[in-house]
């Protein structure tokens, strides 16, 4: 239904919110970090690994010192051309220059932090931020599915049909519904939606031929028969209205008067007999008032 999808809808919101503002989960956090530990070590040992390139290059340019010197005086005393001397001096030259580039390269690195690893550490700080505007847009989606949710209550709240908690003048719980005219998910028809009535208390209407009237009084006993109640009812006579009409139930001996004028006489049962009759509204019966 409506109302259980919109309920689910803020479960799911609220979910989203908690884990907004828990912040990233522990083994992300952790994963990240690995990364960030992986790289520092990539770049320590490419500090290493020049650092032994500038010592093997420094080494080199001492025994080409080393090995000038000595040219340089083999020339002085004659015993060599200026040719060889000059071979020397320029491997001499060459090994000062690898030495410097070796340590310029060392530094650059032990100076600056790889593009990688800078960005390894930005999406740590992300990841362990709890971002304000993140966790106003879930609770915005959250306020969002609750008026959703109240929406659909109050929809679903005006699909009910009540009767007043008070008609005439007994408490609802004292109706018993007797037919349904209109289920759920049809148009109420012309009769209603369905017929309520109060079955703790039930009566009995007699017509009695008003040539018959004054024989009635308020308070008189009543017994009351039919073949679809074994046994007889019993009641007392509570009204006798004022207003003559012509008969609406019809005897079936065809010899009876079918057009005499009768007087309604409204007779309350007693409770044995009102439990009994509960579940026969409109039921045809058959009165003997005693005189």
């Amino acid at each position: 239904s409506s109302l259980c999808r919109s309920q689910a809808a803020v479960r799911a919101a609220e979910a989203r919110l908690a884990i907004t503002q828990s912040g990233a989960k522990q083994g992300e956090i952790a994963a990240q970090q690995a990364e960030i530990e992986r790289l520092e070590a990539q770049r320590q040992g490419d500090i290493a690994a020049q650092r032994a390139t500038v010592d093997r290059l420094q080494s080199e340019w001492r025994n080409a010192e080393t090995e000038f010197a000595r040219y340089q005086s083999l020339y002085q005393q004659g015993a060599i051309s200026a040719s060889e001397r000059d071979s020397r001096r320029l491997t001499l030259e060459t090994a000062q220059k690898s030495v410097q580039e070796a340590e310029a390269v060392l530094a650059r690195i032990q100076s600056t932090s790889p593009a990688q690893l800078n960005q390894a550490r930005a999406e740590l700080a992300r990841i362990e931020e709890v971002r304000p505007v993140d966790v106003n847009a879930d609770r915005v989606e959250v306020d969002r599915a609750i008026a959703a949710m109240n929406r659909a209550k109050a929809e679903l709240d005006q699909a009910y049909v009540r009767i007043p908690t008070r008609l005439a003048g007994q408490t609802a719980e004292a109706f018993t519904v007797l037919e349904i005219h209109t289920r759920a998910g049809e148009v109420v028809s012309d009769q209603g939606i369905m017929d309520i009535g109060q079955t703790q208390q039930m009566y009995a209407v007699a017509e009695v031929y008003q040539s018959d009237i004054s024989k009635v009084q308020p308070g008189q006993s009543v017994t009351i028969t039919s073949d679809s109640i074994p046994g007889e009812l019993t009641g007392t006579v509570e009204r006798i209205d004022a207003q003559v009409r012509r008969q609406q139930v019809i005897n079936t001996d065809p010899t009876t008067n079918t057009d005499a004028r009768v007087i309604e006489v409204h007779i309350a049962l007693d409770a044995a007999s009102s439990q009994k009759a509960a579940h026969f509204t409109n039921l045809q019966v058959t009165t003997v008032i005693e005189q």
